[in-house]
This record gives C-alpha cells, structure tokens and sequence, in this order.
C-alpha cells in the first residue's frame, strides 16, 4: 500500500496526522517508517511518501504577529476562540504523545524547514529530521 502525504511541517494538525499514521502502521505491525518510508519491522507492504506542501507560501520569513493574532486578524476568530482551539490542539497532540504549545508562537514561512526535510530524505535521515 502506498500512503501519499502531503503537509506543513509547520502545521499542528500534520504533526498530530503523523503521529496517529506512525501509531496506525506500528498497531500493523510496523513499527513505524524508515527513512526510505517503508514499513519497518515487517511492513514493506506499506510505503509513505511524503511531500512537502506550504499551508502559507506568502508567509515572512521572518517572526511577526503571534498565530493567536494571525488567527483573530485572518479569520475574525475571538480572543476566546484561540484560547480554546489551541487547548484542543494541546490536548490532541498530548493524546499522540507531542507537546504542542501555541500560544505565543510567531509563525515563519515553511520553505526552507521543509528544504531540510527534503535535504534529510536524499542523505537518509528523514526519521531523524521528522
């Protein structure tokens, strides 16, 4: 089976995918994805791609607004609202085992975190840079 992923590394809702994905194959009997993103352990039979998708490509490359201040100006979101979706994801990611913290964080354009990632892949290192 062949899994085809596309996602910001930047993104908290793909790091939660990625961690549930890694949990499904492990309950498989995979154990996980090597740095080919072949099933380990046994599961060849499942292979993931991923690639590389910019949620925000017009995004500086340098901190600005806070995500809560992004969100309420983009999306007329609440004070409140934030509050609450980033608890939601705090939450969800603690269920995966991640500490997702958002409150403060000053989003940057994904580019070159995710040319990184694509340098890891050709060296073989993507298990360790994801």
């Amino acid at each position: 089976m062949k899994i085809e992923i596309w996602s910001d590394i930047m993104c908290p809702w793909c790091y939660i995918g990625k961690a549930r994905l890694d949990r499904a194959i492990e309950r498989l009997g995979g154990g996980g994805h090597d740095a080919g993103g072949r099933g380990a352990g046994g599961r060849d039979d499942i292979e993931v791609v991923w690639r590389s998708f910019e949620l925000r490509p017009d995004q500086p490359r340098t901190p600005g607004a806070t995500l809560g201040e992004m969100m309420r100006e983009k999306l007329g979101l609440q004070p409140g609202e934030t509050v609450e979706l980033f608890e939601k994801i705090r939450v969800l990611g603690e269920a995966e085992g991640l500490d997702i913290r958002l409150t403060g964080v000053r989003p940057v354009n994904s580019f070159d975190a995710q040319r990184l990632v694509h340098l890891a892949a050709e060296s073989g290192l993507l298990v360790e840079a994801g």
